[in-house]
């Protein structure tokens, strides 16, 4: 398209600069002590500090001041009139008519300063100014609302003279005031991971905020469709909107005295909030997997993304931050005890609750893993041989695994199903070498998106048990030791077996462990089919038919 082609760097560093706005409670806490400043305008936090749910944290003041209305008619009279700034005269706070009416004398404030921002004159004399309604502003799950009026409110403020505002407290009173927290101070190692903590939440909102304008762009340049924006980055503005509110209850709690610090509290306390991560978990694989295709296309906006350290780092970056919560709360955990802080087992709670968003990170991740897997093997295996991958229940491992069977080693893709465990290889097969044993084959990298071909299956209802061997050398496939892994089976003439030839011990207990469990979560141990077992000397292969149901026999 003739508007991407024609895009240049300028435009994009343009767009980078304008996504990293400070942290919100740093900016409220700025506002809010110049605010405190102006004159008369400390009555309106002294009338709302009555309120005994209003918040404790600059940014939620500022959202309780700002939704009364009022004083931001009050801020706006402040302009000069003989500059054509139209009086709202609504700057007054009535106790008993607000008690009466509460929402009527809201929104008739909040309805008169937004529509004074939009005159012409406040658009041509205040550009930093942004539009916004009611539900904006009163609607708390987003911040999207609170930042415009921010943002409006700030664009006013940078405008009054000097003498506007009277004198900050002396020097001397803040030295009293520091000198008598001294003695309450953690020691330097916490002082360092708290820093630590929110230093790196800040950066991280800023990349959330750059990474949503980077996929815009590349959505509103048509690289990107709608799809595989949600597939990269799913419910990013929910994720930025709760990783602010969450940055906003961190400053806040480094601003109290130490003994105040509930870490662990604000951890438990958003346990709901961090579910948001499972998608990027879930979706972790597949979107890893169109990566490749979306860089060939995203030419003007490259070094853009680069810049944002590429497009494999934005998928990344919101499952490390996860990681880094239960790292850090972990050290904090240690530079601890409950003699020096008094809420040290809240704090192991919250440590364990972070370690908790870990794990389901993890499973989401392996489940989106697994579906991806089974999306290939589906369209990759045209031959089913009158089995349904349907029935074979949850994929629960896979890999590429050499397995021997009538002393002929083959490298396979083994797929372990809840229900079945199933052989398969690409169609591009060596004829074996002379002897009996196959020669010997380059590793198999990757089957997915490859055509495969169904070479062996056994169901775990036919599975007598499976067997660990010692570590062996395996003379055709690799100088390297093996670890075998033997399954038994029941088949027309009796026991029958093949070994798989495992890369590491731990692989080798990996799978061991989940055929025991299948085995073991097998109904009753009467078998209702029969299984027959073919060699074909033509392939060098082995099968595992199931032949039709008969009737259970017990011994």
């Amino acid at each position: 398209m003739p508007f991407v082609a024609e895009r240049d760097m300028n435009a994009n560093d343009e767009l980078l600069s304008s996504t990293a706005p400070a942290s919100l409670y740093p900016r409220c806490l700025s506002l809010r002590t110049k605010l405190l400043r102006i004159r008369v305008f400390a009555n309106y936090f002294s009338t709302l500090s009555n309120d005994s749910q209003q918040s404790s944290d600059p940014v939620g003041q500022l959202w309780d001041l700002f939704s009364y209305g009022a004083p931001l008619c009050y801020i706006f009279d402040q302009l000069p009139s003989e500059r054509g700034f139209k009086k709202l005269n609504n700057s007054t706070f009535d106790q008993k008519q607000y008690d009466s009416n509460p929402d009527l004398m809201r929104r008739r404030a909040l309805v008169l300063f937004a529509m004074q921002i939009r005159m012409p004159i406040v658009k041509q004399e205040i550009p930093g100014c942004e539009p916004f309604t009611l539900t904006d502003l009163w609607d708390r799950s987003s911040t999207d609302g609170l930042l415009k009026v921010i943002n409006t409110v700030e664009a006013i403020v940078d405008r009054f003279p000097q003498y506007f505002f009277e004198e900050t407290p002396s020097s001397s009173d803040m030295n009293v005031s520091l000198e008598s927290s001294k003695s309450d101070l953690p020691a330097e190692n916490i002082v360092n991971i708290i820093t630590e903590l929110i230093e790196t939440e800040r950066k991280y909102v800023r990349d959330l905020q750059s990474t949503l304008i980077c996929s815009t762009a590349l959505s509103e340049a048509n690289i990107v469709d709608q799809d595989e924006i949600q597939l990269l980055f799913p419910e990013l503005e929910k994720l930025i909107d709760f990783q602010i509110k969450f940055l906003v209850g961190l400053e806040n709690i480094a601003g109290l005295p130490w003994q105040e610090q509930r870490w662990g509290q604000h951890f438990l306390e958003n346990e709901d909030g961090f579910t948001i991560y499972m998608a990027y978990g879930f979706n972790y694989t597949k979107a890893f997997a169109v990566v490749p295709t979306i860089e060939q296309n995203i030419g003007p906006f490259q070094q853009m993304i680069n810049d944002l350290g590429g497009l494999g780092m934005l998928l990344v970056r919101p499952i490390s931050r996860l990681c880094k919560y239960s790292l850090l709360l972990d050290c904090l955990v240690k530079q601890c005890s409950p003699s020096i802080y008094a809420h040290y087992s809240e704090l192991q709670c919250g440590a364990d609750a972070a370690k908790h968003f870990v794990d389901r990170l993890n499973e989401a991740q392996r489940l989106g893993y697994n579906e991806h897997i089974v999306d290939g093997l589906r369209s990759g295996v045209q031959d089913w041989k009158d089995c349904s991958l349907d029935n074979f229940g949850e994929l629960l491992l896979d890999d590429i695994i050499v397995a021997t069977k009538f002393g002929i080693e083959q490298e396979y893709h083994v797929y372990l199903f809840k229900c079945i465990i199933i052989f398969c290889r690409t169609k591009q097969n060596r004829k074996p070498a002379q002897g009996g044993k196959s020669a010997p084959l380059p590793r198999l990298r990757k089957t997915q998106g490859t055509p495969l071909v169904l070479k062996g299956r056994i169901l775990w209802r036919d599975v007598t048990h499976v067997i660990s061997a010692p570590a062996q050398t395996s003379e055709t496939v690799s100088s390297r030791p093996v670890f075998p892994l033997c399954i038994w089976w029941k088949g027309d003439k009796g026991l029958d077996s093949s070994t798989l030839h495992c890369r590491t011990e731990g692989q080798m207990r990996k799978w061991e462990e989940m055929m025991n469990h299948c085995i073991k979560s097998v109904p009753g141990i009467a078998q209702d089919s029969e299984t027959e077992t073919i060699y074909s000397a033509e392939e060098d292969e082995f099968v595992i038919l199931t032949r039709s149901p008969r009737t259970a026999t017990t011994d």
